[in-house]
């Protein structure tokens, strides 16, 4: 057992996940101790009241991470995006933001990295925010980490953006939705990402590879609105959108600089599925099925 706790340093700290990690590792002081790297100060300002020490930092400059990191033991990486900032390239919030802090993390002497990427990442991928997270895969294992990569695809929990999405079309009387929502997804709960995450941390010898963490149903978009929408008292209609109508405004917004693009279109409305056998023979707890989780966040 640890007779002191360890530092851990949580990237992209003021997000849904981020958060929620936070307050995981904080119900165990005596193990864990969190700083949360942030990139401004509103954005340390919404950690206030977590047991976390906020730092602010500039991904590109390597000075800037290097104090961030000094004297850490554990790196959980959850800065990125499939929507990049204002003036960022999806290639910068991905793969060149994990490049800096692997190697900052590397100088400063951390043992151990968990990075949250996404189901299809592959280097040779046509769709740029999965060949992004390829590349941010890479860069950990080329570091020599003791690494776990979690591929992660929609994540549904209290105030996560796909929840509040979800609630939102529910509401509405009518919802178009692409292919009338036959693509498939495995949406995996908030509270067991967070569970991974700190068993990641926590065991003796970490396995070194990549790990699918999808949720134990795949279910189609229009039957996950179903479930939604009858548990909050509602039934819109679904109309089909065509997949090729839908890709041809992406093609043209993006080309016009707008945040609809290919890129989003291809993560969101082709299938990137998963497979969490070996997940589920590693964590110590059993995946949320997504009735048991709607119920939870809808009728209790």
């Amino acid at each position: 057992m640890r007779s002191v706790a360890i530092g851990i340093v949580v990237t992209g700290a003021n997000g849904v996940l981020g958060k929620a990690t936070i307050r995981r590792l904080g119900e165990t002081p005596d193990r864990f101790r969190v700083r949360a790297l942030v990139r401004g100060q509103r954005q340390a300002e919404s950690l206030a009241g977590l047991p976390a020490a906020a730092v602010q930092v500039d991904y590109s400059d390597p000075g800037s991470l290097a104090d961030a990191l000094n004297g850490a033991a554990a790196v959980v990486h959850l800065a990125g995006a499939l929507q990049p900032r204002r003036g960022e390239q999806l290639h910068e919030a991905n793969a060149g933001t994990t490049r800096s802090v692997a190697s900052a993390a590397k100088a400063a002497g951390v043992r151990r990295f968990v990075y949250l990427s996404a189901p299809g990442a592959e280097l040779r991928s046509p769709n740029q925010y999965l060949r992004s997270k390829a590349l941010a895969e890479s860069a950990i294992r080329r570091a020599g980490f003791e690494a776990v990569v979690f591929r992660v695809p929609m994540v549904l929990g209290e105030g996560t953006p796909s929840m509040r999405t979800l609630l939102d079309l529910a509401g509405r009387s009518v919802v178009p939705l692409v292919r009338a929502g036959r693509v498939r997804i495995q949406p995996v709960a908030l509270a067991d990402v967070v569970g991974a995450i700190q068993w990641a941390l926590d065991i003796e010898s970490p396995p070194v590879r990549t790990l699918d963490l999808v949720g134990p149903d795949t279910l189609t978009y229009a039957e996950l609105l179903r479930r939604v929408s009858v548990r909050i008292g509602r039934g819109p209609l679904i109309l089909g959108v065509p997949g090729w109508f839908a890709e041809a405004t992406a093609v043209i917004a993006g080309g016009l600089g707008r945040g609809w693009n290919r890129t989003l279109f291809d993560t969101l409305f082709n299938e990137h599925l998963g497979d969490a056998t070996e997940t589920r023979g590693l964590l110590p707890f059993p995946l949320t099925r997504v009735n048991d989780l709607l119920d939870e966040l809808l009728t209790s």
